[in-house]
């Protein structure tokens, strides 16, 4: 660098560059004399150091080992159709272990004996062929434990078919809201599965580049032991290693979507940061993502559970069971973690690797208190005739409380104060003990404090003597808190020095919560045979410059993951608790080989094994494979019984229990090796019984005359029976019909809308009920050639009746059951609507699987096609773009007053428009009736994204104001000709609302506006109708107009052109 002559190693378009840097030093002689010193001043200017941390640089290298190497196990496979019928017993419905709108997932064992699960989707269309790629493509590269794995496809299909290993245990969903389904999992459980959905998440995006997009609780499988399987992975991306974001259309899962991506369209991995933040609160509460019952500012669960915790209303709103089983730390902790996930600005939401970080050391508390804790309960014997408890914890041989039942005095708990055990040779209290080698006692805390002019005010130190536990190497961090503090561990007698570090920050700005890494806090690792030390505490500066935000220097051994950072720690870190530390136990002073030379002292009793101790002197005792208990006692380790627990095996029939193991053996007449993932049990083709059928012709007359008139009566006779046989078989099939038919009128609702229909005094003008015949025959038998429009919902055909009326018939592709009712009273209510500027709805026929609608054909198409299709420039002057406008506002403040209609999915695409551009308002499927003494309706959201209102998308609660909105978006699209989404628009700009508003506010409308429109003049009139637009599209719902109010201010702008 020419400007301070540092080495340049590289640098990158990315923005880094690697330089030389010099070493600082300083050397002693032997009576402790500075030698030499060498401090370089390092001067960077304009460019910054770069710290690349370990897992980039891991991830950058696995993704180009990846490349370079052929895994073939990670090859999807295709499978014949022929296979996944004989899987699934030709898709048998016993087989269907799910079912929702885009398909049915069914349950197929394959011809080696593998569970599978089967992806079968109902209806496809171009978009979903490409999810469908899109999730081979991404889930044959990702190989990790926590994802559900792909093992192929089928193309052989009119639907192509996935085919994933079979998860058991239903969703996640499932177990936390479905009714029926209490959900009883403790929180340690719920962290487990939190923490490896991050972990699954984690690898996706630093491993594979991979960004979900739905993350939820509903693509969250579970198996047998609650291991969880991330799924779905339809609407997945890929992002390239040196982009930030992709720019996308918005897709996922209303209440889970990150907001900031909703309303820009910038995809990145922090987007599913805050979709795992809504499924962690959902693991917490147990409550669903959007609830009718909640306070209308708190529809979604992210801001009930936000507002909560501002409100410190916390423990109103945890579930019973979390609640349950205290932890209220950890609580705490969680809780942290999941309201950081939600921050609206993702800059400071965390990674998901750093989340997974959080949740493994929240975890490790649990694997040590309540696993080892709980197994201990069941496992840890006392010696015979001893107390097997102090307190609440559990004391196994060789540990004991009383005379005699413990192995000598080092293993003497001293029970004196139930509520404070102490093991002997230590002088602090037990918290717990393990067999696997590990006890925990309190941990001792050294601090030094100063008053302001810096003289030592409190000086606490200890010198800690374990006698026979080491501390643990691997299991503890030295800890030091402070923001001018140097601290080390001393060994004693002889004063050498263990293990230090060094923390200093000038600012209380500089400290990161959560971070110990040297600013505020500081941690390193502890070697091994540490028994005898004592804690030495200094300053830099003597906490002068610090001593408004920290006074003391703090120094301590914890558990490691058990600790959090925090910056209020700097003023009293008493007020954080007291912590654990782990230390090591073994038996005997010699190793595993010396030992077992003495039977008469060797303490590994029969069925179990010696294992070597590497932080001090002695050895353990391990159960062997097979059995378990307690290794130290006189039969304490008992047989594991595998076949009583099906986890404990792999036998796929039969199963037989042994010594320390288990066989696996087929039923009679089946052979294999009985295991499932082997070869498992099929039928023994040898022994199998072979039914022959034979059928033989005897001719019994004479070729004769005699002969000829038997064969002629013979063939009448038969003649007679296949007229009859096809007579009965007509009838049947007819029969069948019209109960086919009946069941879908039925079903459909048609019952109930004729009742509906019979109290109205001109039924025949209220609403025609079509017959499937009438509706065929309108389409030539639905004939492709009719088709005039096609969506992922279903198909538009146009018709002729028999009175040469022309008609659109919407056939859906699906429909869900619970659907039914809700579809009689939309019916009911839409054909009320009268108004030139509503689609009108002629009728509809319920003898389909589906209910087909049959409204007015309107023959222009789409305002959409008009304003945004290609090869179909517009060119509508501004006034015909009012008149459309006007239209459309008059339908819907008609609605609103007469009829108490919310649209709730106004856009141009259901604008159609006849040849004179008449505007027609269309698609009411989705549509609500409010009762006239409500001001909204609480409902799940729904819309189309960029159209939807923010304030009915964050709480879930349906005005006359949220179509007002939509109405906005659609007066910009006419005054602009941009469509709602635009991927070429700056980052911030991608929706069209926010685009159009920041250009009114930059006073850039001209720039802005579609040529046409800019063409014709009436510079006035156009800043007037950009005003009402803004003013629809304002983001609190109460200052905008109602759709009479636009309609008035509509019709007066267009008087002028009159």
């Amino acid at each position: 660098l020419a400007e301070n002559g540092q080495e340049v190693l590289d640098l990158s378009l990315q923005g880094q560059l690697r330089v030389l840097v010099l070493l600082a030093s300083q050397c002693y002689d032997k009576k402790g004399v500075v030698a030499s010193s060498s401090l370089p001043d390092v001067l960077l200017s304009r460019h910054s150091l770069l710290g690349l941390a370990n897992a980039d640089v891991t991830s950058v290298a696995k993704t180009i080992s990846s490349n370079k190497k052929s895994d073939r196990s990670m090859i999807a496979k295709i499978f014949t159709e022929k296979e996944l019928r004989t899987a699934t017993n030709d898709f048998k419905e016993n087989n269907v272990i799910g079912q929702g709108g885009f398909g049915t997932v069914y349950k197929g064992t394959l011809a080696n004996n593998t569970m599978v699960a089967i992806k079968k989707s109902k209806v496809i269309d171009q978009s979903q062929i490409e999810q469908f790629v899109n999730e081979v493509i991404i889930l044959s590269r990702i190989n990790h434990p926590n994802v559900v794995k792909l093992l192929g496809c089928c193309l052989e299909t009119p639907v192509p078919l996935l085919v994933n290993e079979y998860v058991t245990n239903k969703t996640l969903f499932h177990h936390i809201h479905e009714q029926g389904c209490e959900c009883s999992m403790p929180l340690e459980v719920r962290l487990k599965i939190a923490a490896e959905t991050a972990e699954a998440l984690a690898h996706m995006h630093s491993a594979t580049q991979i960004i979900h997009r739905d993350v939820k609780s509903a693509n969250i499988l579970l198996n047998d032991e609650y291991t969880a399987k991330v799924s779905d992975f339809g609407i997945s991306r890929f992002v390239p290693l040196n982009a930030t974001h992709l720019s996308t259309l918005v897709q996922g899962t209303f209440g889970y979507i990150d907001p900031t991506y909703f309303r820009s369209g910038n995809l990145t991995e922090k987007s599913d940061v805050y979709s795992f933040g809504v499924v962690l609160v959902e693991l917490l509460t147990g409550e669903k993502v959007l609830c009718l019952d909640r306070p209308e500012e708190d529809g979604g669960l992210a801001e009930y559970f936000i507002s909560s915790l501002k409100e410190k209303h916390l423990i109103q709103v945890l579930d019973d069971q979390v609640k349950k089983d205290g932890y209220t730390k950890q609580l705490k902790r969680v809780c942290e973690l999941a309201k950081v996930c939600l921050e609206l600005e993702r800059d400071k939401r965390p990674t998901m690797k750093e989340v997974n970080q959080e949740l493994q050391a929240l975890l490790l508390h649990f694997s040590f208190l309540g696993c080892i804790v709980a197994a201990a309960d069941v496992l840890a014997q006392a010696m015979p005739g001893c107390p097997e408890k102090c307190g609440n914890i559990s004391i196994p041989y060789p540990f004991g409380t009383q005379e005699g039942c413990y192995l000598n005095e080092s293993y003497h708990v001293d029970c004196t104060a139930p509520e404070k055990p102490v093991v002997s040779g230590t002088t602090r209290v037990l918290l717990d003990i393990s067999l696997a080698g590990q006890l925990r006692i309190m941990s001792p805390l050294a601090y030094q404090c100063y008053d302001e002019q810096g003289n030592i005010t409190e000086l606490v130190s200890f010198e800690v003597k374990l006698s026979r536990f080491p501390i643990s190497s691997t299991h503890n961090k030295f800890t030091v808190v402070g923001c001018d503090t140097v601290a080390a561990m001393v060994g004693c007698p002889a004063l050498d020095y263990i293990t230090g570090c060094s923390s200093v920050s000038g600012k209380f700005e500089d400290v990161k919560n959560e971070s110990c890494f040297g600013m505020g806090c500081c941690q390193n690792f502890i070697p091994r045979g540490i028994t005898h030390f004592v804690f030495f505490l200094d300053s830099y500066g003597r906490h002068v410059k610090v001593w408004d935000f920290n006074k003391c220097s703090y120094a301590f051994i914890v558990q490691e993951g058990v600790y959090n950072f925090a910056s209020t720690d700097l003023d009293n870190i008493f007020y954080a608790g007291a912590y654990p530390m782990v230390l090591d136990w073994a038996v005997g002073d010699t190793n595993c080989e010396e030992a077992q030379k003495h039977t008469a002292s060797y303490l590994c009793q029969q069925n179990s094994v010696c294992y070597a101790f590497d932080n001090g002197p002695g050895y353990r005792c391990n159960c062997s494979e097979g059995y378990w208990g307690n290794p130290y006692l006189v039969n304490g380790c008992q047989d594991i019984h595998e076949c009583d627990d099906r986890s404990l095996n792999d036998c796929s029939h039969n199963c037989s229990n042994t010594a320390g193991s288990y066989t696996c053996f087929c039923p009679k007449g089946l052979i294999g090796d009985g295991r499932r993932g082997g070869k498992g049990c099929v039928a023994d083709q040898d022994n199998s019984q072979e039914i022959r059928v034979f059928v033989v012709i005897a001719r019994t007359w004479p070729i004769e005359d005699e002969y000829t008139a038997r064969c002629a009566g013979i063939i009448k006779v038969l003649a007679v029976l296949v007229v009859m046989v096809c007579a009965v078989y007509w009838g049947f099939k007819q029969r069948n019909n019209i109960k086919r038919r009946e069941k879908c009128f039925k079903q459909n609702g048609g019952v109930m809308l004729r009742r509906l229909l019979c109290q109205c005094e001109e039924p025949d003008q209220f609403l025609k009920i079509f017959t499937e015949k009438e509706l065929k025959k309108a389409t030539n038998n639905f004939k492709q050639t009719n088709v005039i429009g096609q969506g992922g919902h279903g198909t538009v055909y146009t018709g002729t009746l028999a009175d040469s009326t022309m008609v659109a018939i919407k056939k859906s592709k699906v429909i869900d059951q619970n659907q039914m009712e809700q579809f009689v009273n939309e019916v009911i209510i839409l054909s009320q609507i009268n108004h030139p500027n509503v689609v009108k709805l002629l009728g509809c026929c319920l003898e389909t699987p589906v209910p087909l609608l049959v409204s007015e054909f309107i023959p222009n198409k789409t305002l959409f096609h008009h304003i945004h299709e290609q090869d179909y420039p517009s060119a509508m002057p501004l006034d015909v773009r009012l008149k459309i406008a006007t239209e459309i506002a008059e339908a819907l403040a008609h609605m609103h007053c007469t009829t108490q209609i919310i649209h709730r999915d106004v856009k141009s695409a259901n604008i159609l428009l006849s040849d004179d551009y008449t505007a027609k308002v269309s698609d009411f499927g989705i549509s609500r009736f409010v009762p006239l003494d409500k001001t909204h309706i609480s409902t799940l959201v729904q819309g189309t994204f960029g159209y939807i209102d923010p304030v009915y998308f964050r709480s879930g609660n349906l005005t006359e104001k949220s179509d007002v909105y939509s109405f906005g978006v659609v007066l910009v699209e006419l005054l602009t000709g941009e469509k709602v989404h635009s991927l070429d628009r700056p980052e911030k700009e991608r929706g069209l609302a926010a685009y159009f508003i920041s250009s009114l506010e930059e006073n850039r409308l001209l720039e802005v506006l579609d040529d046409q429109v800019k063409k014709d003049g009436y510079g006035e009139q156009l800043k007037e109708v950009a005003e009402l637009a803004k003013s629809c599209l304002e983001l609190d719902g109460d200052k905008r107009p109602t759709m009479k109010e636009a309609k008035d201010k509509l019709q007066a702008l267009r008087n002028y052109f009159i």
